[in-house]
């Protein structure tokens, strides 16, 4: 495999020089025929005939030889690489829409994949992430859902009648302000607030 893919680049960038040891090759074959043809007594003219109707076309010789080694691909597809830079050249309008638009699907492609990565692929941090789940209360009103804040007193009770979780843990959203030494100004930071066997329930140890 690598020493046809050398071929075809060998084919591509020195295309003068495989062309002359395709030549050289395609000779010594017809020599070689006409010299079997000579030495069964045949004249030189007639075996020079017969040995080029025997071989066939020398450019349908070449175009196989071509075919064989992967080198017209190579050379089709360095064509349509020129002709399409030629055609991008004359456009410019047209060119810079398609380089937005591919900008715009590469972007947009990346961006999927890192939240399918992360989402998806990516397991959680945990031993055993897949026996994690999460819950919330849910209140509707006139059709309408939306997550509702677990109270303490509520999540005390799920603790105490829940039959299919081996531990529950609660956990809330909020802000505080941080500051540090100096005269640097407080910063609002997102935090969150657990009970005290959060780390114990996803088997990880806190830093500090």
């Amino acid at each position: 495999m690598m020493r046809d893919a050398m071929l075809r680049w060998k084919a591509l960038f020195r295309r003068k020089a495989a062309e002359q040891e395709l030549d050289a090759e395609l000779r010594f074959h017809l020599d070689q025929q006409v010299r079997k043809f000579v030495e069964s007594g045949m004249p030189l003219a007639e075996a020079q005939r017969r040995a080029r109707m025997t071989m066939g076309g020398e450019e349908q010789i070449k175009e196989e030889c071509r075919d064989a080694r992967g080198v017209r691909f190579v050379e089709s597809l360095a064509q349509d690489v020129r002709y399409g830079l030629r055609s991008l050249g004359k456009s410019p309008g047209f060119t810079a829409v398609a380089i937005v638009t591919l900008m715009l699907g590469i972007g947009v492609n990346t961006a999927l994949f890192t939240i399918v990565h992360g989402v998806l692929l990516n397991p959680l941090p945990f031993p055993r992430p897949e026996r994690l789940v999460s819950l919330w209360e849910e209140k509707v009103i006139d059709d309408d859902g939306y997550y509702n804040v677990v109270s303490g007193g509520v999540f005390t009770d799920w603790q105490k009648d829940a039959k299919s979780f081996a531990q529950m843990a609660l956990v809330g959203e909020d802000t505080a302000n941080l500051s540090g030494d100096g005269v640097a100004l407080p910063e609002s930071i997102g935090i969150r607030q657990c009970s005290y066997n959060l780390f114990s329930l996803l088997g990880v140890q806190p830093a500090l």
